[in-house]
Order: C-alpha cells, then sequence, then structure tokens
C-alpha cells in the first residue's frame, strides 16, 4: 500500500477520545484472553448456544479492498469481541476479489451462518440472498468518496484529457473502484463503452486493477494516464487545496475522516475529479440464517463501542510480525503515542517501515450503524447511468 502519514492514528485518537471511549481499559482486557466479556452481561452464551455446548462455528467473509492489508488480522478486534461475548468461533474466510466476497454470499444455504464484508455494490447484487446488519462507519462518516487522479504536470487536466489514453479501474463489484469511476469517465462526456461489463471502453485504453492500491501504484509508477480508487487511498496523493477547490471536495473535507492525510504522500498526484458521497460498505449476513444467536449478534455489533474496533497493539505486532519497541506499542495501548513516532521512538528505516505496516492493517471502521437496503439505492442510480445490470 503507499506510504501513509500519521494522520490516520490522530484521526481515530480524536474520535475516541470526543466518544469517550475508554481504549486503554478495552485492550487492557484483551490481554491475557481469559476474560469473557462481562460476567452477568454476557448473554450471548443464553439462547439456543448454551455456554456448555461447543462453540458455534461462524464464518466472516473478508473483502480484498487493499492487497497489502492482512484482513484477517485486520479484523480481530471485532472477531475478539465477538468471541469474548458469545460461545463462539470466528472464522475469516479471505475471498480473492470483491465477485468472490459475493460468491461465497450466493452459495450460503439456509442455516448456513455468514456473516461478510462486501463493496456497496453488492446489496443490490444479491438482492434478498443477503440480510443488510448495518453500514460501517468510519469515525463518524457513514458516507464515502472515490477519487480520479493523474500524474502532476503530465498535460492532462481534466477527465476530457484522457482521451485516447489508458485509465485503470477496478470491475464494478467495486463502488468507488469501479462504478463511481466509470460514472465520472461517462459524466465527463468519454464513451466508456462496455467496459463495466468487462468488455473496451471506446474514448480511452481501460486497465482492470485488482484493488484500490494497485489503481494508485499504477498512475504514481506512470503505468497508466489516470486511474480511480477510494478516498482512503488517494487523498494522501492529493493536497487539500486541490480537493476544497473541487466539485464535491467542500463536503468530503466535512465528513471524510480521510481529508487528515491530504498531501501527506511521498509522491503527489493531480486530482481530476471527486465522486458525490457514497454509502459505505456494509456488513451482511445471509437471509437464510435466521436465529437468535444472530439476531444477538447482529445487535452486539450495532451497539459495540469504537474501542472494540480497535487492536492490542502487541498482539497485533506479534500477528504481523513487527519489529517495534514496547515502549511505542505500550503507549499505542494508552493512546499516548507521541506525534512524531519516528524520532521519539528511535526507529530505524525498517522499524519505521514496520510501523506504516501496523497503520495500514488498523481496522479502519470505528462502529456499525444501523442499516437497511433502502440505504444502498443511490448505488441503482449509478448503476442505470452507466448501463449496468446488477442481476437482482
Amino acid at each position: 500500500m503507499p506510504e501513509q502519514g500519521d494522520n490516520r492514528r490522530h484521526t481515530r485518537r480524536r474520535f475516541l477520545t470526543a466518544a469517550g471511549a475508554s481504549v486503554t481499559a478495552f485492550v487492557a482486557g484483551c490481554v491475557g484472553g481469559d476474560d469473557d466479556g462481562g460476567g452477568d452481561n454476557n448473554t450471548g452464551n443464553g439462547g439456543d448456544n448454551g455456554g456448555s455446548e461447543d462453540p458455534a462455528q461462524i464464518d466472516f467473509v473478508l473483502n480484498p479492498a487493499v492487497e497489502s492489508v492482512d484482513i484477517e488480522a485486520q479484523y480481530q478486534p471485532l472477531f475478539n469481541a465477538i468471541e469474548d461475548e458469545f460461545n463462539v468461533v470466528m472464522n475469516g474466510i479471505k475471498t480473492s476479489s470483491y465477485s468472490g466476497t459475493a460468491s461465497e454470499l450466493e452459495a450460503a444455504g439456509e442455516g448456513d451462518r455468514v456473516y461478510a464484508d462486501t463493496s456497496p455494490n453488492a446489496v443490490p447484487q444479491l438482492g434478498d440472498a443477503i440480510d443488510v446488519v448495518g453500514l460501517r462507519v468510519a469515525f463518524g462518516a457513514e458516507k464515502y468518496f472515490s477519487l480520479m487522479v493523474t500524474q502532476q504536470d503530465n498535460g492532462i487536466n481534466s477527465l476530457r484529457d484522457l482521451e485516447g489514453e489508458t485509465v485503470a479501474t477496478q470491475g464494478v463489484a467495486s463502488l468507488s473502484g469501479g462504478v463511481a469511476p466509470f460514472w465520472m469517465l461517462q459524466d465527463a462526456g468519454l464513451d466508456i463503452g462496455n467496459a463495466p461489463d468487462g468488455g473496451n471502453a471506446n474514448d480511452f485504453d481501460w486497465v482492470q486493477a485488482t484493488a484500490h492500491d494497485t489503481t494508485v501504484n499504477q498512475v504514481v509508477g506512470g503505468e497508466v494516464a489516470a486511474g480511480g480508487a477510494g478516498a482512503f487511498v488517494t487523498v494522501e496523493h492529493v493536497t487539500a487545496d486541490q480537493i476544497t477547490s473541487a466539485e464535491n471536495g467542500d463536503t468530503l473535507a466535512e465528513i471524510s475522516p480521510d481529508f487528515a492525510d491530504a498531501g501527506t504522500a511521498d509522491t503527489q498526484l493531480q486530482l481530476l475529479r471527486i465522486s458525490p458521497p457514497l454509502p459505505r460498505a456494509p456488513i451482511l449476513a445471509n437471509a437464510g440464517w435466521d436465529d437468535d444467536l444472530r439476531d444477538q449478534i447482529d445487535q452486539f455489533m450495532l451497539d459495540a463501542e469504537p474501542s472494540q474496533f480497535v487492536h492490542d497493539a502487541f498482539n497485533l505486532a506479534e500477528e504481523l510480525g513487527l519489529d517495534l519497541p514496547d515502549q511505542l506499542l505500550e503507549d499505542y495501548n494508552n493512546d499516548e503515542v507521541a506525534d512524531d513516532v519516528v524520532a521519539a521512538y528511535d526507529l530505524s528505516d525498517a522499524q519505521a517501515e514496520d510501523w506504516t505496516e501496523f497503520e495500514d492493517n488498523e481496522l479502519w471502521f470505528s462502529g456499525i450503524t444501523d442499516g437497511t437496503v433502502e440505504d444502498y439505492d443511490p448505488i441503482g442510480q449509478f448503476a442505470d447511468d452507466i448501463g449496468l445490470d446488477f442481476g437482482s
């Protein structure tokens, strides 16, 4: 993944502080692994899955939005919180693509205990096969954005200038990486042909990227003239003044936690366009799984405090095989990390890279809010505009 600044951590810290969440208390309860989550409050061991029975096995399908992230490690705070509260084992299932995630849900049968981290597009695509548990919220924001970017000083100043050029996006299984970029290109007057269906664009050469970060890397490396990807990987490559002067830029600056990272990457790119606000990715469940246990876990995720989405630093560093000073990890758990991490903890170049990897693998959302299929109706308009039929 492209290099990250420290602002993402600062955003997390500001949000947790404002929400009154005690990270210290939560991670302290995780160390040792014997805390069952609260004595008489542990209601999850009742119902159909009593504590004396073998743990229920629950599959949680994980969507590979960014190739360089260990998504199973990233989700451990949520998995641990659920396992501490209920007599269950959470099995993370990493798929190789957005469409692979949808396929796992489609294959789930009656009574199969399956949750999934999916793209927003999976909601209209899968229809009655799924239930929306909720929308993932990134530090208070229920909306996010897609950006089209290009290299600086290459003569491309607008999307119209991409006629005859090579453009990278993901396929349309991704909203911010595929559908939204195609919509922006078409809205600018370019003929996208049948590229959304996996074919070819008429006014430019389309290259399908495998993930958001690979799109950005292709632009940075000059392999393509431009690319479209989620704000969570593009904003750090674009200065704040470019964002606020663009259409939809003021809205991004106001509601997106990614704006704190604007201009922090070593390689800066030129902004071509920002999408309208997009609904955040959901947590979905197999509609064929309907019992008390699922109802209880659904509600637990919706009620979870922001601190329950935060890693224990020692556990994450060990899981990823990172060499980081104990003092830095202790300070992370106590929410006392110094602003200049490299200088404050005298990190070597290798340790600085490990710290970047650590931050990249933090769970990107801080809560799950109640949601319904109707929250994703705007995706249908984008799809209709670019001639896409999700087949729901």
